[in-house]
């Protein structure tokens, strides 16, 4: 009897820790309603009510959950840094059924709360841990959360379902700014030596100031690696509880051992982009914590009401790749360098507008027809990349190069672009915007524009008021981002792999580049009229028609690239290699490797190049996004009826999977394993909602609108 009591009492030890909620950030939402507590009125006062209201995405319904050393938790409102409190001046108050729950400052006895799961696992119970009620609502009218003495089974008005917000970053180059002060993190005078301290500073764009966030394996923590140093960031100290003192001091580190590694949680709401950044070894956190000047120290945060000194947001910085400048070799009519690196195939508009490709070394330039027709194929605009090729012909109809022939995708167009994804982007008729699906069947996008580019994860587009706008597949728009009254025809403009949209103001006669973190950023480079971006790599160039410049990045700016030709028209380079084409129609090429070799012959009657490009496969491409590498991820049927499935491939990592309607609001949520998931949609309305698929690590692998037609 008594060996069957011990193991009732482990089983239940081990089920109750098994279901405890991690700390961390969530929405609360009621079983009965399907609502989320919400402190009225976004108020921050002590004592506004607690109450039940439908999902906004705003922080006043945002939670942070702590467990305190005695097994309770509190719960504070991230948007009013104050605690749930069951109200009332005095005891017998606290413990009478129908009090109001409210928000406080502490975390004494009626700030406390017991938090467990449902004898039926169906949602959680939230009781007071000082008078011993659970909270809940009245009735589904009724907005207030109150307590309640239930003498029965608990229903589900007095359930709450725990939605994980938030999440951790992925690894990456980093600025750290903290958000109360608006400084950037760095190591001390750019110090290189172990123990020197860090602080938080105006941004300079200097490599102390940059940080590479890289995790370690044994532990699953993040390393914090200052670039200028190549030392991690660590809490100082020379024994262990000076590891865990409040106002220790920041440094950086030379090993990768316990004091030198962080957990990373974003605070994630529309009010706040933050993370907070907690020392693995000690618990506590990144801070300015009441220091009075530029150090930056940990502290134990107890009641979060610091005004965001403890959150950092982490700004990504593009790392720009440095292919070695080689000598060139002028490609003639009817030659071209045998060291070229023909892993994948090269394209040209030529003599006569007709387009002519080769496909591997030692195949001469050959010219492409239109299917079924005798007529030379006449083109006017021309892109290959992520192993599609595109051509638009002078009466502006669009063709594919598949299966050695050109196929007419029934569309006209006056401009086209493909993005990472391999997708092609048209501006058709009346200026409309058109984006092409898998199955070959043209979607058309909100919106109309002159002039569209596309990169990586990007797209770009000059709208028809002369301005820029970048396409926003979250909220299905195009978000304005400034240039007002630029004409097209004076305006480069393009966008590189790492997704910034670079352009050339000739008002101005400067060069700026655009992402979401920084906004528009003056790259400081005048005097050029033409602007180049690879999209094989993350290089980016200029150029005046007599030299070229390559970006090395914020830090270093603009190098000149070595004996190259004048009279330059394009530019396009692929696998460390540069093509240039002059206005004379010469094609020059760096030699493979910074190896010169012989020039060979090409039996090509070309004699005219006005147009290159450079398509490699998508298996050798380097990946931009995730996407990329899992067009194996299929999403069928959709439309939808009762359930859409979807296929993994060959993925063996963990895998989640994520419905949200149009309001962003999670409908389904699937990360059971398998290699075709399934995901219930009978009881949602006909409509279209967004799945969205991620990694392991929280990395964002496929998102894909669903239809839903009963």
């Amino acid at each position: 009897m008594k060996l069957k009591l011990i193991i009732f009492l482990v089983m239940c030890a081990y089920f109750t820790h098994a279901q405890e909620i991690a700390e961390g950030m969530y929405t609360i939402e009621n079983l009965s309603t399907g609502k989320l507590m919400n402190i009225s009125g976004a108020a921050t006062n002590n004592g506004a009510p607690l109450i039940q209201w439908p999902e906004s995405g705003a922080r006043n319904e945002l939670f942070y959950v702590k467990q305190l050393s005695n097994g309770t938790y509190t719960i504070m409102n991230l948007n009013s840094r104050l605690n749930l409190n069951v109200v009332g001046s005095t005891n017998p108050q606290y413990n009478q059924s129908g009090t109001q729950v409210t928000q406080y400052a502490g975390e004494w006895g009626a700030m406390q709360w017991n938090i467990s799961l449902s004898t039926d696992s169906s949602g959680y119970i939230i009781t007071s841990a000082f008078s011993g009620k659970p909270i809940g609502i009245y009735d589904a009218n009724n907005t207030a959360v109150i307590q309640w003495a239930l003498n029965a089974q608990v229903d589900s008005r007095f359930k709450w379902n725990f939605n994980a917000k938030g999440g951790a970053p992925t690894p990456g180059r980093y600025l750290l700014q903290n958000i109360y002060s608006g400084n950037y993190l760095g190591v001390d005078g750019a110090n290189t030596n172990w123990g020197a301290p860090v602080s938080q500073t105006g941004y300079n764009a200097q490599p102390y100031q940059q940080f590479d966030l890289s995790i370690e394996e044994s532990s699953g923590n993040y390393i914090i690696t200052n670039v200028n140093s190549g030392l991690n960031l660590t809490v100082t100290g020379n024994s262990d509880p000076q590891y865990n003192t409040n106002g220790a001091s920041i440094a950086q580190w030379g090993d990768r051992s316990a004091p030198q590694q962080w957990v990373i949680n974003q605070n994630n709401n529309v009010f706040s982009d933050g993370y907070y950044i907690q020392s693995a070894f000690s618990g506590k956190y990144m801070s300015t914590y009441n220091n009075g000047g530029t150090s930056v120290v940990q502290y134990e945060n107890n009641c979060w009401c610091a005004n965001n000194l403890y959150e950092w947001r982490l700004i990504p910085i593009p790392t720009f790749s440095n292919p070695e400048i080689c000598t060139y070799t002028q490609v003639n009519p009817g030659s071209a360098a045998g060291a070229i690196d023909y892993d994948g195939s090269y394209w040209h508009i030529g003599n006569g507008d007709y387009v002519w490709n080769t496909m591997e070394a030692n195949v001469a330039w050959s010219p492409t027809y239109i299917a079924n027709t005798a007529q030379h194929f006449q083109a006017k605009q021309l892109i290959a990349s992520r192993g599609k090729v595109y051509a638009r012909t002078a009466s502006n109809l669009l063709y594919e190069y598949v299966d050695d022939a050109w196929q007419y995708t029934n569309a006209w167009c006056i401009d086209f672009a493909i993005d990472g994804n391999g997708t092609n982007w048209h501006i058709g008729s009346s200026n409309f915007i058109y984006r092409r699906n898998d199955d070959g069947t043209w979607q058309q996008v909100p919106g109309q524009g002159k002039q569209i580019r596309a990169n990586g994860g990007t797209v770009a587009l000059i709208g028809m008021n002369n301005q820029l706008y970048v396409w926003n597949e979250d909220i299905w728009s195009w978000t304005f981002i400034g240039g007002a009254g630029l004409d097209p025809s004076l305006l480069p403009f393009d966008v590189d792999q790492q997704g910034n949209i670079w352009r050339i103001d000739r008002v101005n006669n400067n060069t700026y580049f655009w992402n979401s973190t920084n906004g528009w950023v003056n790259a400081n480079a005048s005097g050029v009229d033409r602007l180049f971006t690879s999209s094989t790599s993350s290089a980016v160039y200029i150029g005046n028609g007599n030299n070229v410049w390559q970006y090395r990045g914020v830090n270093l700016g603009w190098e000149l690239v070595p004996n190259v030709p004048g009279n330059i028209n394009r530019l396009t380079d692929a696998l460390n290699n540069l093509y240039i084409l002059s206005n004379s129609g010469a094609m020059y090429i760096t030699s493979n490797g910074c190896n010169t070799s012989t020039a060979t012959s090409y039996p090509s009657g070309d004699t005219n190049l006005d147009d290159i490009v450079f398509s490699v496969p998508v298996s050798n491409t380097r990946a931009f996004t995730p996407e990329t590498q899992n067009n194996a991820i299929k999403i069928y049927p959709n439309p939808a009826k009762s359930t859409v499935n979807v296929a993994l491939g060959n993925r063996t990592d963990k895998v989640t999977i994520q419905l949200f309607d149009v309001s962003g609001k999670v409908k389904q949520t699937n990360n059971t394993g398998g290699a075709i998931r399934s995901l219930d949609v009978s009881g949602l309305s006909n409509g279209i909602y967004l799945m969205k698929i991620y990694g392991a690590n929280g990395e964002l692998l496929k998102n894909e609108k669903v239809a839903v037609e009963k």
